[in-house]
């Protein structure tokens, strides 16, 4: 259910299906930069990282939403 932009960088804009609580994944260690300040509120910057980080953002995003396994 998450909306993406395409991109030629090493980032992307992405729009997820409910809002995210940074606070709760910056505690995991988790850093996406909202993109409001781009003029895309809603939106969020992610980075291309290795799989053993996108493993740790589908962890901490259930972690977030109890009930929705990673």
């Amino acid at each position: 259910g998450w909306q993406t932009l395409p991109s030629d960088t090493s980032f992307f804009c992405v729009q997820p299906p409910h809002p995210l609580d940074q606070r709760h994944l910056r505690s995991r260690g988790i850093a996406l930069r909202d993109a409001s300040s781009l003029g895309m509120p809603g939106w969020w910057r992610m980075a291309v990282l290795p799989p053993a980080a996108t493993q740790a953002l589908a962890l901490a995003l259930a972690d977030a939403r109890p009930g929705v396994a990673a």
